[in-house]
């Protein structure tokens, strides 16, 4: 008898938008921040990087399951089982494995940071608000935080690439398009809260962006 195949939806479809928006959004920030004739451009991307995951944020705490952080499976046991069970497959994660876990946090939380001294720097250059931390401590900072919110993302993508390798055909990698995993778990849901949230978190970023871009919006 032929074993069902049962589908799961894991990730709602804000998540995923959040997830397509912040690469491109890391992207094109991180391409503009080594160009003199885009600083700007660079500003009101990162602006909008940093309110996309100022809202993920408050997404971890208020969201559907699997999306909240206390879904995330972070711990030394719990990483040293998922590690050890890799290659036999022994143990199924609906949401984020352990390792998958402890990365994203690192994005969320890097990410902002970097971000929030960035928009200090802005602030500075352009005489918003008076600021008494240093100089060169705020552009060290943001170059700190730049530098390892890309090496999180290589981590990212290179356990991507791992699970492309040795999954095969158990990979997760298209639920992240289509919001699906191949196993049998709660389907996700949302509530009205979440959709006004929803609301929110995907037009506030874009007023953003356009605010840094032309500061007379």
């Amino acid at each position: 008898m032929t074993k069902q195949n049962h589908k799961t939806y894991v990730w709602a479809l804000p998540i995923r938008l959040f997830h397509w928006l912040l690469a491109v959004g890391f992207l094109i920030t991180y391409i503009t921040s080594e160009n003199e004739y885009f600083p700007t451009l660079h500003f009101a991307f990162g602006a909008f990087v940093g309110t996309l995951l100022f809202f993920r944020i408050i997404f971890g705490f208020i969201g559907p399951s699997y999306a909240q952080f206390k879904d995330f499976p972070i711990g030394f046991s719990k990483t040293k089982q998922f590690i050890s069970g890799y290659f036999s497959g022994t143990k199924n994660y609906v949401g984020h494995n352990p390792l998958a876990s402890a990365t994203m946090l690192s994005i969320f939380v890097t990410g902002l940071l970097c971000s929030i001294s960035g928009y200090l720097i802005y602030a500075e250059n352009n005489q918003v608000m008076a600021i008494s931390v240093n100089s060169n401590f705020l552009t060290t900072s943001h170059h700190l935080f730049a530098k390892l919110f890309f090496i999180l993302i290589i981590i990212h993508l290179a356990g991507i690439f791992a699970d492309l390798i040795f999954k095969k055909k158990k990979t997760n990698l298209p639920s992240i398009f289509t919001g699906y995993k191949n196993l049998e778990a709660e389907n996700v849901k949302l509530n009205v809260i979440h959709y006004v949230l929803v609301i929110i978190w995907f037009t506030l970023p874009f007023y953003v962006f356009l605010l840094f871009l032309w500061p007379t919006v």
